[in-house]
């Protein structure tokens, strides 16, 4: 039947990107919980909900709704239950004691509880609500401590633009984008919206959910707003490959497929209106067609860089002096070509140390630094990937980080500073953007990488422009100083990157499979992995190949494992993990610092736990993190894993799927061979 009716939120059950399941008790019974007669679930689409679901709001629902008898502690309870209802919107507290609760039971607003909420109502009244939202804190400040007028104006900026959120969440605007429209816009979001509804494209919503949300206000399908979108969309496209402006002839197939169309004239006005387009810049004398951020970017980067690059001083008699002392320190003759590398970086602002796995970089950076440090400068050395980061500190021997917890936690002073970037190759556009902006001029920097690896996923190719500009000295190490002579992985690696197929596809500890079909890789990948799983890791060049070797290697490594089955509303949910289990993280992951790509273990798993769905425990730390829901959502099996995540890090066994993928071409083998240490296996067929 269709009901309609309030509900106060008791417990949030579950919560991601797609779907919020909610408890709670009808209003009337919300203020004494024990009085209860019905309570209350809601199952609805993340997208749909103005602001996240939170513990003492207050929700209108309208729509289908099913009622049936549940069982708790051995007594009997109706329950209300909404799937998708067609109403589901926020309503403030419209009466002084639900808005106390409202205070008392958000975590938002943290520190203020029933006490303080009840003080806060008897003084101010219905005016709190319009005080917090505007961020007046003078008005709480006789009434509170400053950490908690901190925490209640933090907590009501989610509430500030709820009635605006609710015409999005109708329109069917993903919370994700409304944040960023609210950042950008505040209360003239719905306005620009009305204005052009194909700017959501620039706040992140795919051309296709632009279009039905501009049909609702009835732009045409001739109107230059969709073809500038059309380009600026084909643009986007474009850049995610790596690039950072396109010509005529990237986009105009990208621009047909976008809009449906072969007509060439069509496709031409959109090419014309894209040139007008708020988030294109157009190179009339070229003929190009650059994204403006990353135009910017670009433009911004280069001058610094320029700067940089432009201090170069004679080394001085103590410099010298240093550097003979550091090389001779080292428990091997340092090469001509490595201590040139050293010179170069103690003599320019900007340099760059490249070369190939085992040609000795690691010596250039521990001699470079051990001089820089006697000469009191700060130094940050930082790498993309956390496992990036540890290899490094454990090569050098100096404290690391990864650089996002350098851009996140550390503030440089005017004092001498060195910022070192390994693994450079791996480093996009944004990213040393924002290490500029983070820095000054005077700063030191020496980027050290194999720009014949994978390049990044982000746009931009910074290290390969810097190298071909000629804006700062290279040194190339291109001799092999570490090889172990059984493994002949940096021979092999070479020949690879020099587009040379080796004479024998086996050497050494470098072994070839022929595999006919998937099914045939998949199998010897199990295989070879299950024979040291702790010391190998399986690349595969996609994701959809990374998930049918996780799911075959779980099964014959730890077939009888504990399932993860969360309780979910009552039901357990299963889920592919067990425990035993390695574990990858998928994006960066502030709150536990933890990065896209690090590696752990299901150590645990507990399904009676409201929020503790279990412990894992990552390999780059000490302590055990509590799995959340919120974690479980970021992370996967990784037993296998595309070649993007591995990149920064080595194992002792790499085990390489080699498939038709066209992902795969000699830079994807190159770099996934120079992540073993000890021993390679690359399966697949000859004519790949």
């Amino acid at each position: 039947m269709t009901r309609k009716a309030l509900t106060r939120i008791t417990k949030v059950r579950f919560a991601n990107n797609e779907r919020t399941i909610f408890g709670g008790v009808l209003l009337k019974d919300a203020i004494n919980l024990k009085s209860a007669k019905v309570i209350v679930q809601v199952d609805v689409p993340t997208q749909s909900l103005p602001v996240e679901a939170a513990v003492g709001q207050v929700w209108e629902l309208d729509g289908p709704c099913t009622e049936e008898i549940i069982e708790n502690n051995g007594y009997k309870i109706r329950q209300a239950v909404w799937r998708n209802p067609t109403v589901c919107e926020l309503k403030m507290p419209a009466t002084d004691e639900s808005l106390i609760q409202f205070l008392a039971d958000d975590p938002d607003f943290r520190g203020i509880g029933s006490v303080k909420a009840r003080k806060l109502v008897q003084a101010l009244g219905n005016d709190l609500v319009r005080l917090a939202t505007s961020g007046d804190r003078e008005a709480f400040r006789k009434h509170l401590t400053n950490e908690s007028i901190d925490a209640l104006i933090d907590g009501f900026q989610k509430y500030k633009n709820l009635r605006h959120a609710q015409f999005l969440s109708n329109h069917g605007i993903p919370l994700s984008v409304q944040h960023r429209l609210f950042k950008a816009h505040g209360e003239s979001a719905v306005e620009e919206i009305k204005r052009n509804p194909y700017s959501l494209l620039t706040f992140g919503l795919p051309f296709e959910k632009t279009e039905k949300i501009a049909s609702q206000f009835g732009i045409a399908t001739d109107d230059p707003r969709r073809f500038a979108a059309a380009t600026e969309q084909a643009l986007i496209k474009h850049c995610r490959l790596g690039h950072t402006f396109a010509a005529p002839s990237d986009l105009k197939r990208r621009i047909g497929s976008i809009l449906s169309t072969s007509n060439d004239s069509v496709i031409a006005r959109a090419l014309e209106a894209g040139k007008k387009a708020k988030f294109i810049t157009y190179d009339r004398k070229k003929d190009q067609y650059h994204n403006t951020a990353l135009h910017v970017m670009e433009r911004v980067v280069a001058k610094r860089l320029r700067k940089i690059g432009s201090a170069k001083v004679d080394l001085s008699d103590k410099e010298n002096d240093l550097i003979t002392k550091s090389a001779m320190a080292l428990p091997f003759p340092i090469a001509e070509r490595q201590l040139e590398a050293v010179e170069m970086s103690l003599s320019h602002g900007l340099s760059c140390v490249i070369g190939g796995a085992g040609t000795g970089k690691t010596t250039v950076l521990r001699t470079t630094i051990e001089c820089y440090r006697a000469l009191n400068y700060n130094i940050y050395a930082m790498a993309l990937s956390g496992r990036a980061a540890t290899r490094l500190h454990e090569s050098i021997g100096i404290e690391t980080m990864t650089i996002a917890g350098f851009l996140r936690n550390v503030e440089v002073d005017d004092k001498p500073t060195l910022i070192v970037i390994d693994e450079a190759s791996m480093l996009d556009l944004p990213t040393l953007y924002q290490i500029i902006i983070k820095t000054t001029a005077s700063i030191r920097l020496l980027l050290v990488g194999d720009p014949h690896q994978l390049p990044p996923i982000g746009a931009g190719l910074p290290l390969q422009d810097i190298i071909n500009s000629g804006a700062c000295p290279v040194v190339e190490l291109d001799i092999v100083q570490r090889q172990d002579e059984t493994t002949g992985i940096p021979d092999y690696s070479l020949a690879i990157r020099n587009g040379e197929l080796p004479l024998e596809l086996t050497v050494g500890r470098i072994y070839f499979h022929e595999a006919a079909s998937r099914e045939d890789i998949i199998e010897s990948c199990t295989e070879l992995l299950a024979q040291s799983p702790r010391d190998s890791k399986v690349v595969a060049p996609t994701k959809a190949l990374t998930k049918l070797i996780n799911n075959s290697c779980q099964e014959a490594v730890n077939p009888n494992g504990s399932q993860l089955m969360p309780e979910i509303w009552g039901d357990l949910w299963s889920t592919e993990y067990r425990v035993g289990d390695p574990i990858m993280c998928l994006t960066n992951d502030y709150e536990n610092d933890l990065q896209n790509g690090s590696l752990g273990r299901l150590l645990s798993a507990d399904q009676e736990a409201e929020d503790h769905l279990g412990l894992i425990k990552m390999d780059d730390k000490t302590e055990v993190l509590t799995l959340t829901k919120a974690l479980l959502d970021n992370i996967q099996l990784g037993y296998a894993m595309t070649l993007h995540k591995t990149q920064g890090s080595q194992v002792p066994k790499v085990i390489i799927a080699l498939d038709n993928s066209p992902l795969v071409d000699r830079s994807w083998i190159y770099t996934a061979i120079t992540r073993a240490e000890q021993e390679v296996h690359i399966i697949g067929s000859k004519s790949v």
